[in-house]
């Protein structure tokens, strides 16, 4: 049901209702109605409700039409699409760090990134 399914991305973007709402610009208790039922979001809200949590609208309203660790919506030009589920959890762990934390983030993964020993042969240097 979609109020299970807003809570369960919810908590794993280890977001409060209070995050989400003032993200989706509604109050607190007009999204605390959403994850209990008590209210419908319009499929506008809900595509934006998915995209603030970093899942697709299928996911939240269990359409079938993809697994359950589906890719985070794809946005921008350089975005990419993440295929794998430990890609979607690194995103979500990165998300849940505060500025200085994304910083170390960043550095340790340009570090292993840098060092021949971790990459794939195929991989090839990225730089921002």
């Amino acid at each position: 049901m979609l109020k299970e399914q807003l809570r369960k991305a919810r908590k794993a973007a280890r977001m409060t209702q209070k995050d989400v709402a003032d993200r989706l610009g509604v109050t607190e208790s007009t999204y605390c109605g959403y994850e209990t039922g008590k209210r419908q979001p319009e499929a506008m809200k809900i595509k934006k409700i998915a995209a603030i949590l970093g899942v697709t609208g299928d996911y939240l309203l269990e359409t079938g039409l993809e697994p359950s660790d589906a890719p985070l919506p794809v946005k921008g030009v350089d975005a990419i699409v993440c295929e794998e589920s430990d890609e979607i959890q690194l995103i979500r762990l990165y998300r849940s760090l505060n500025g200085m934390g994304k910083s170390a983030a960043l550095s340790g993964v340009e570090a292993l990134a840098a060092n021949p020993h971790f990459r794939k042969k195929e991989s090839k240097t990225i730089t921002a």
